[in-house]
């Protein structure tokens, strides 16, 4: 998904997923739904040389307005 969507709005982390395959698994059902999300990767080696991410240093972030409808097709705990 573009960016742009994201760009003015309030993020909010969903989670952390456990690798790249999981990511893909999250980020294909959000896109299908229509939600973009961003990715962080917290793992700067991998960040910096290209490498793969080491286990759960994937954040994914949605709009706060995405979140709850998010969570759901996720099948993930809501915050709180």
């Amino acid at each position: 998904m573009p960016n742009e969507a994201l760009s003015e709005q309030p993020l909010v982390k969903l989670g952390i997923a456990s690798d790249e395959i999981e990511l893909a698994l999250w980020r294909d059902v959000l896109a299908q739904d229509g939600i973009p999300s961003l990715v962080k990767n917290r793992d700067v080696l991998a960040s910096t040389y290209r490498l793969s991410a080491s286990p759960y240093s994937l954040e994914v972030y949605v709009r706060a307005l995405d979140e709850t409808r998010a969570r759901w097709l996720l099948g993930l705990q809501t915050e709180g």
